[in-house]
């Protein structure tokens, strides 16, 4: 498809789209910034909860590998590993991201709770 066709099929979907919708360029224009806004809010208020699960995810496959390896003789040297620093920074990390975790989903709770209706008798 040449680079004209494509244009112009472009221009035929923004078209389709402007009549299905009614909205002139200046409302689209809007409702993008709209969203980029509330993207970007997302993402502040959200990305450190994302970043805590993630890390939390890593750090707990990792402690399995490297720390508690499920054979015979990771059993027989789990004592010894676990004092290792590398795998006290693991629970570390497990433990806290466990409680960032659960602070969100405490907050993510007693927020909803406030768009509840109150039960009236």
């Amino acid at each position: 498809m040449s680079r004209c066709a494509e244009n112009l099929d472009l221009d035929l979907h923004i078209d389709l789209v402007k009549e299905l919708f009614g909205r002139n360029m200046f409302e689209w224009s809007a409702m993008k910034k709209a969203f980029i806004n509330y993207l970007n809010m997302f993402i502040t208020v959200f990305g450190t909860y994302l970043v805590w699960i993630c890390i939390h995810y890593a750090a707990s496959h990792l402690y399995i590998t490297y720390c508690v390896p499920g054979t015979i003789l990771g059993f027989l040297m789990a004592p010894f590993v676990a004092i290792m620093p590398h795998c006290q920074a693991l629970r570390w990390t497990i433990y806290y991201g466990g409680g960032s975790i659960n602070a969100m989903w405490i907050i993510f709770g007693l927020w909803l709770s406030k768009y509840l209706k109150p039960i009236t008798i």
